[in-house]
């Protein structure tokens, strides 16, 4: 819920009390965060040169100070079925979370909270843009009892019984490895590169061309590049499998009581908890480099997890790795879907589908094909002409990666290029449906059926238009 005025209480909200305090450790995990943050940001300011050394000063000095008022002035409280959190440095907010508005719960035990011996609790509720509730350093039981009582356990301690439901899936080293190898991590190095030419300058390929060439001397053009090539993959393998450990390390999933259970983490430790009633939609995902060996990961739609930040993105992976047919039997089994959906057939959109997708990429290759003749000399004028082929094979790809059905109970949109995407939705998350036109799709006869659940929606692109029509009465008449 939005955070209000402490001072403009309205009417029939929990009286403001007192609350309770965070762990004392709260104030330098709070500024190892800050830190954290903000050290990408002193780098420039620091070649500024001495003039800059007060404003560094200050803000460091903020940067230390702001932790202490954060924490004299943060408490949260829990009465009856709402929890309270409020705070604030420079102005105060107060936070009312009602129990059943509760979508996810996650504790996270970073190093720094291993270091002071605490544990952070993070509170999702419906329809929120960012995490409610986070108790930064809470005491390990302190965090189980508001878990507990997010739950709808009570607040009582439950002790860990060792009776635990058996996994749905647990990665072992080597699925770690090969997720590593096929997940496609390599973005990550590309910003990493991308920010030390920042720094190194526009002549970077140069700096490294003449260390390539010192090392291979003699060597020819197509040679250093292939050497660079070369070392870029390899660091992209390294730092992809790394980080798939790092992240993934002991990745557990379990279903317990109503509530899917997620543990993971090597430095560090998460774990996960989601009402499946709070699950939207499933879906299964097969990159390029995956799809050939029938491999698949799962993630799992939740309304009450914040799109931004990578620490939501990971943590609605629901299995980074697993076989096709596997991935997709553990889908139904939470979904409470026939567990032959993997054998749905999904219906391809008409071949006239590919047609459309292929015009603007093309009318914009041949005008930026006509543009370099016009305005460039030499060979390199008619290099846009190429991307006509390129934008065709892609919007082929997107095109063979498209499809839909109907299951009894679950509708099944598939969309992407170099990721096919199977989003698996129960017909009971589905809030309304669109029937959409667009002024190119009216002149192939083609229409699209927009899926939308709580938070998101998924859509059935490029039908038929009488298929489309049929299909979005049956499906209204369905969830009707």
């Amino acid at each position: 819920m939005q955070a209000q005025p402490a001072s403009d209480q309205p009417p029939g909200e929990p009286p403001v009390t007192e609350g309770r305090k965070l762990q004392p450790s709260a104030v330098p995990i709070w500024f190892l965060n800050d830190i954290g943050r903000g050290i990408f940001g002193f780098v420039p300011i620091l070649f500024a040169g001495p003039a800059a050394l007060p404003f560094v000063a200050g803000l460091a000095l903020l940067m230390l100070i702001a932790p202490a008022i954060r924490y004299s002035r943060f408490r949260y409280d829990i009465q009856g079925n709402t929890l309270i959190v409020q705070g604030g440095v420079l102005g105060r907010w107060r936070r009312v979370i009602p129990r059943e508005r509760v979508q996810s719960v996650d504790l996270v035990q970073k190093l720094r909270h291993r270091a002071f011996g605490v544990v952070e609790l993070r509170i999702e509720a419906v329809g929120g843009k960012q995490t409610e509730a986070a108790l930064v350093a809470l005491a390990p039981d302190e965090a189980e009892r508001i878990r507990n009582w997010a739950s709808g356990d009570g607040e009582q301690l439950v002790e860990e019984t060792t009776a635990q439901s058996p996994p749905l899936a647990k990665l072992s080293g080597k699925d770690l490895l090969i997720a590593g190898i096929t997940g496609g991590r390599v973005a990550v190095l590309a910003a990493l590169l991308g920010y030390a030419q920042e720094f190194l300058g526009e002549n970077t390929f140069d700096k490294v061309s003449g260390y390539t060439d010192r090392l291979l001397p003699g060597a020819s053009l197509p040679a250093v590049v292939s050497v660079i090539a070369a070392v870029v993959i390899t660091l992209s393998l390294l730092l992809s499998i790394a980080l798939t450990i790092l992240i993934y390390w002991d990745f557990t999933v379990r279903m317990d009581e109503g509530k899917l259970v997620i543990t993971r983490g090597l430095l560090e430790k998460r774990r996960a908890q989601v009402p499946l009633h709070r699950v939207q939609a499933i879906e299964v995902n097969e990159n390029f480099i995956r799809r050939p060996f029938g491999l698949a990961s799962l993630s799992v739609v939740v309304a009450g997890y914040s799109s931004e930040g990578q620490d939501n993105q990971e943590s609605t992976v629901l299995l980074p790795l697993a076989p096709r047919a596997k991935a997709w039997g553990i889908a139904a089994q939470i979904l409470g879907a026939n567990p032959e959906l993997a054998s749905v057939a999904l219906k391809l959109p008409p071949a006239r589908s590919l047609f459309r997708k292929m015009i603007a990429p093309t009318i914009l290759g041949l005008a930026a094909g006509i543009a370099g003749l016009l305005f460039l000399e030499g060979p390199v004028s008619a290099t846009p002409f190429a991307l006509v082929p390129l934008t065709w094979v892609l919007a082929w790809l997107s095109w063979r990666c498209s499809g839909y059905a109907l299951d009894p109970g679950f509708v099944l949109v598939r969309a992407g290029v170099l990721v096919r995407k199977t989003s698996i939705v129960p017909e009971t998350n589905i809030q309304h449906l669109q029937l959409t036109r667009s002024l190119f799709q009216d002149r192939f006869r083609l229409a699209t059926v927009r899926v939308h659940i709580p938070g998101t929606h998924r859509n059935a692109s490029d039908l038929d238009q009488l298929e489309a029509t049929r299909w979005f009465r049956l499906l209204g008449e369905r969830v009707t």
